[in-house]
C-alpha cells in the first residue's frame, strides 16, 4: 500500500502511555508526516483543542480515562468536538454498548486487542472523509432552508404586497367608466392609477432580485461542487 502524505492532526486521549505510543506508531507507519498529540485525560484533551490553535482532523479517545469514562465520556466528547469525528478505543468486547456508542455520535468503535496499523489507518481516514460530507450536506440542508424561505416572502408578497395596489387600480378603473366622473375626479383617478402601477413595479423588481439572488446562491453551490469533484478526482 503507497504511503499517505498527508499531513493529519490527530489527538489521541490515552492513559495508558504503553498503548498511546503504540497507536502513535500505528498512524506513522501509514501516515509518516501525520501529526500525533498525546493527552492522558478528558480535561487535557479539551484544553489541548482550546490552546493549540491546531483543529484537529480525527480524536481517539480511550474510553475508560481517569477522568472520564464511559457513555457520559463519549456523549461530553461528541458534543464539545461537533465538527470533528471521535473514534472510541476501549478494551472490552462488550457489543451493545458498541452499538449505543455509535448512536451517541461516535465516528467509529475500535477493540485496542484487534488494533492494527491498518485498521487504525482505515478507520482515521474514513471518519476525516465522512466527517467532510457530512459538513458539506448540513451546509447544503442550511442553503435549501434559507432558499426555502427566500420563496415563502416572495410568496407572501405576491399574494399580499401585489393584491392590494392590483385591487386599487381595479377600484379606480372602474371609476373611469362612471357617467358621473368629473375631469377633476379623471385627473385624481388617472394619479392613483399611475402611482398603484409604480408600486407594483417596485414590488415586481424587488421579488424578481429575491429570486435571482437564489439563482446566484444555488450557482455557487454547483459551482463549489465541481470544484470539489474535480480535486477529488
Amino acid at each position: 500500500m503507497s504511503i499517505d502524505r498527508n499531513e493529519y492532526h490527530v489527538l489521541v486521549i490515552e492513559d495508558n502511555k504503553g498503548d498511546a505510543l503504540l497507536i502513535e506508531e500505528y498512524i506513522l507507519e501509514h501516515a509518516p508526516k501525520a501529526h500525533v498529540d498525546s493527552v492522558s485525560t478528558f480535561c487535557e484533551g479539551r484544553d489541548a483543542c482550546k490552546t493549540s490553535g491546531i483543529t484537529h482532523d480525527v480524536i481517539l479517545l480511550d474510553l475508560s480515562l481517569p477522568d472520564a469514562a464511559g457513555e457520559s465520556l463519549i456523549t461530553e466528547a461528541v458534543t464539545l468536538w461537533r465538527s470533528i469525528p471521535v473514534i472510541a478505543l476501549t478494551g472490552y468486547t462488550d457489543l451493545e454498548f458498541s452499538k449505543k456508542s455509535m448512536s451517541l455520535g461516535v465516528s467509529d468503535y475500535l477493540l485496542k486487542d484487534e488494533l492494527s496499523a491498518m485498521s487504525l489507518y482505515k478507520s482515521i481516514v474514513y471518519s476525516i472523509e465522512r466527517s467532510k460530507h457530512t459538513s458539506a450536506l448540513v451546509d447544503y440542508v442550511a442553503t435549501i432552508e434559507a432558499q426555502n424561505a427566500i420563496l415563502k416572502e416572495i410568496t407572501w408578497m405576491q399574494s399580499h404586497l401585489v393584491r392590494a395596489p392590483l385591487a386599487r387600480i381595479i377600484g379606480l378603473v372602474n371609476l373611469l367608466f362612471e357617467d358621473e366622473a368629473s375631469r377633476r375626479d379623471l385627473v385624481s383617478i388617472l394619479g392613483h392609477i399611475g402611482a398603484s402601477a409604480q408600486e407594483i413595479d417596485g414590488i415586481i423588481r424587488d421579488i424578481s432580485k429575491r429570486s435571482t439572488d437564489i439563482v446566484i446562491s444555488k450557482g455557487a453551490e454547483d459551482e463549489r461542487g465541481t470544484s470539489e469533484d474535480a480535486t477529488t478526482l
